[in-house]
């Protein structure tokens, strides 16, 4: 695993555990991403392992989202280039979707497909079905 999460109560005992964290990182000569990093106040909100969180909700952040709809999109195309049949195309793709919303239905609770795809989806469509 190489992402990592560190809380403070203050500015100072954040200084001195991002200074603890960068010693350790060089030590192992490691590199920050910095695109991926983020370091400010909790209450901005920030995203983690997939999730964003601000305040206390939690939702899947947006960018996991897109990358959702990006490999559904991928995984037809090569579907499509294999020349699979539309059995396999639906088995392949339903199985994709369900196998990503039980990930993140386990760390949302409550979560709702519109929430997550911004649609009005019905959940009785049977490609939908966790």
């Amino acid at each position: 695993m190489d992402d990592i999460i560190v809380l403070a109560k203050s500015r100072w005992s954040l200084c001195r555990a991002v200074k603890r964290v960068s010693q350790v990182f060089n030590s192992l000569k490691v590199e920050q991403a910095l695109d991926k990093t983020f370091i400010g106040k909790i209450e901005r909100g920030f995203d983690f392992l997939g999730y964003h969180f601000i305040g206390n909700q939690v939702t899947v952040a947006r960018k996991t989202v897109e990358k959702h709809v990006l490999h559904i999109v991928q995984l037809y195309e090569q579907l499509r280039i294999k020349k699979a049949t539309s059995h396999e195309v639906t088995f392949s793709l339903r199985l994709y979707v369900t196998r990503w919303r039980r990930w993140a239905v386990a760390g949302v609770q409550g979560l709702r497909l519109d929430d997550v795809y911004g649609l009005h989806l019905n959940p009785k469509d049977p490609f939908l079905v966790m």
